[in-house]
């Protein structure tokens, strides 16, 4: 399933998501980070705790929650400097909820997936950050 993703949002409580010409307004008083996510007409909230992982394929960008991904239209760049520090840079194409991970597994050719806690899903590791991870994750 794919949808687009517009922005990340940080709220106290559902009554608090304001949103303005497709920007997110901020309170400075918000504790969750939140992640509204338009599909047609819909707006979906997701808990960017949630997220397993994002992804970056060609020239698209994906969120993995559970079984489920969500097409966005921001670069792994950009979301990197918004999202958490428990998201961690694995590989080129492919951010990482570090809380969300429940095996790293070698592959081959010093090459690593990622598993995940609550989904069958991968991620890729490059073997130049495995050692960093790993003692991120230590």
């Amino acid at each position: 399933m794919f949808v687009n993703a517009t922005m990340v949002v940080q709220t106290r409580n559902k009554g608090d998501q304001k949103v303005l010409n497709n920007e997110a307004i901020v309170s400075k008083y918000n504790t969750n980070e939140k992640i509204i996510v338009k599909n047609k007409n819909k707006q979906m909230i997701i808990a960017v705790e949630d997220i397993l992982f994002i992804e970056r394929n060609q020239r698209n960008t994906y969120i993995h929650i559970g079984q489920d991904s969500y097409k966005i239209e921001k670069s792994l760049k950009h979301l990197v400097k918004e999202l958490p520090d428990y998201f961690i840079r694995v590989h080129k194409s492919y951010l990482v909820n570090k809380n969300k991970i429940s095996t790293i597994i070698c592959i081959g050719d010093r090459t690593y997936n990622i598993e995940f806690k609550t989904s069958n899903k991968v991620a890729r590791m490059s073997r130049n950050k495995y050692k960093e991870i790993k003692d991120i994750l230590i």
